[in-house]
């Protein structure tokens, strides 16, 4: 999941990578917990986090993440898969 939230952020879809990285958030956890996540993936986990903190406001980047975290396995797939057009309203030029 985390790696198609960089996709999303990287392709200006701030809500899509926001709620992605919210899906993802308890899977990373129990990886670092377990320490099966190096330094350098933990590294890129923070810029992404930073890149998508600085294209949304604060309130608006936590009901995202808490809407990802909401999510089943299935759910989140099914919407990582899905068209983007709901993210249009979201959108900010970086």
């Amino acid at each position: 999941m985390a790696g198609l939230a960089a996709v999303a952020a990287l392709n200006r879809q701030p809500a899509r990578a926001a709620r992605l990285l919210g899906a993802a958030a308890d899977g990373l956890t129990t990886l670092v917990r377990s320490r099966l996540v190096d330094a350098v993936d933990r590294a890129a986990h923070e810029r992404l986090d930073s890149m998508v903190r600085s294209m949304l406001d604060d309130q608006t980047l936590a009901e995202l993440r808490r809407a990802g975290s909401a999510m089943t396995a299935e759910q989140a797939v099914a919407y990582a898969l899905e068209s983007d057009a709901s993210d249009e309203s979201t959108r900010r030029d970086l």
